[in-house]
């Protein structure tokens, strides 16, 4: 079977490189060589500071005929790394979602979507990095017909929250300790609220999915849940 590019640079180390191979080894061998997959021979040569005829005689030396065959095996490996990266994070995302399936409750998914209905606004409530979450869930109303509201800062937040009262509804996304003071206030004006994602919170009508703060892909299944059960019951 034919070495790989990898195999052949490995077999290089072990016979005794020269100090202009090792140079070039260590070079290409990093973990940001996609980069270096696309510059030309000279440029390679300039940073290194060494000649442009010793970086072909590396090449050669690897088996290839030249720079341009080496610098296509190492365009050609450095993708195949990147798509096993891709597969594992899809696998990952995968994971996470059939594990939303399972426990997300339709009957609870359902109740929140006609608390959404029945809302004169709603509020989409996300600090920190659970705030583009927010923002999704918010889109994703206004796309419905739903009246929402978003804002990443939290003053602004609560100066909304406490102007609304109890035909109003608010969605909580994660579990930052800075919305517990959103939550109270919203609590004090008679607001229905819902957990959305994140962790279940005593101030909270109710929760549909448990999530952390970095369970994007849990918090964006909850968003499409809501958004389908309201689709489902003719909201738009």
């Amino acid at each position: 079977m034919e070495e790989n590019l990898r195999q052949r640079m490995e077999q290089m180390c072990k016979e005794k490189p020269t100090k202009s191979q090792k140079k070039l080894l260590e070079y290409f061998g990093r973990e940001d060589a996609r980069r270096a997959a696309h510059r030309s021979i000279s440029e390679v040569a300039e940073e290194l500071d060494i000649a442009d005829a010793t970086v072909l005689r590396f090449c050669r030396a690897l088996g290839f005929a030249g720079y341009r065959d080496f610098r296509m095996a190492l365009a050609a490996e450095c993708a195949a790394a990147s798509e096993g990266y891709l597969s594992e994070l899809a696998q990952s995302f995968g994971g996470e979602l059939r594990a939303c399936g399972e426990h997300i409750d339709e009957r609870l998914t359902e109740t929140a979507a006609a608390a959404i209905r029945d809302a004169r606004t709603v509020c989409c409530l996300g600090m920190g990095a659970s705030f583009f979450v927010a923002t999704a869930m918010h889109e994703r109303l206004l796309g419905l017909g739903v009246a929402s509201f978003c804002e990443r800062d939290a003053a602004l937040s609560e100066l909304f929250i406490a102007s609304r009262g109890p035909s109003d509804l608010l969605l909580v996304f994660g579990s930052d300790p800075r919305a517990a003071r959103s939550l109270a206030l919203a609590r004090a004006r008679g607001m229905r609220s819902v957990m959305v994602a994140g962790e279940p919170s005593a101030r909270c009508d109710l929760t549909l999915i448990r999530a952390g703060e970095e369970d994007y892909a849990r918090m964006l299944f909850a968003v499409e849940a809501l958004a389908l059960a309201l689709e489902h019951t003719g909201r738009a």
